[in-house]
């Protein structure tokens, strides 16, 4: 794979995991509220999805392994934690709202598939980062790349979270946020392992 192809499939990665990323933050603090009120879910969710996002972050810029495995196996995390992570806030919504299992519930389903939104990015901009300069250009900033990101992120916000639990249903809603971030995945490993071919 050229370093062209592999920069659009990377900006493709970034774009999906942050629709991802996104999509299933606002579906979850939505579907926790159902479990703990709104205002609750509001603020300990959005502080453990950022929380968990940060250290997902974290691990993912500390450890190395291959690019390629390890940016799909990221994306088969979120394609099953989206969906179990929604299930799961639905039925402690619905059995025990307001309780200690819905808490505990609660901070589950969010701050684990934030874990592995968070570790998605740093691997992107590590392969970015090994890309060839463009013709007539000596540096790649990672720019294109966090901007891609963002755009997917606003995207998978209205998409997912918004519009998307109000055709389709909140389990719906987390299916398509968990497909996309094995989409995410599936571009992220193929830019790697192009570009280790093309070094081979």
């Amino acid at each position: 794979m050229g370093g062209s192809l592999r920069r659009a499939a990377l900006l493709c990665s970034a774009a999906l995991c942050g629709a991802a990323g996104l999509g299933f933050e606002v579906l979850a603090l939505s579907t926790a509220g159902l479990a703990l009120g709104q205002g609750a879910a509001g603020a300990v969710g959005l502080a453990a999805y950022l929380s968990a996002w940060a250290v997902g972050a974290w691990l993912s810029g500390r450890f190395a392994g291959r690019p390629a495995a390890t940016l799909l196996a990221l994306g088969l995390l979120g394609a099953a934690l989206a969906p179990g992570g929604v299930q799961l806030l639905l039925a402690a919504g619905s059995r025990t709202p307001g309780g200690a299992l819905a808490w505990a519930s609660a901070l589950v389903s969010i701050a684990l598939p934030a874990l592995v939104h968070g570790a998605f990015l740093p691997r992107l901009a590590r392969a970015w980062a090994a890309l060839p300069p463009r013709r007539g250009r000596g540096e790649r900033p990672l720019a294109s790349l966090l901007a891609a990101n963002l755009l997917g992120s606003v995207a998978g916000a209205f998409w997912i979270g918004d519009q998307g639990v109000g055709l389709f249903g909140r389990p719906a809603a987390a299916l398509v946020a968990g497909g996309t971030s094995l989409l995410a995945g599936i571009a992220g490993a193929c830019a790697c392992s192009g570009a280790r071919r093309a070094r081979g």
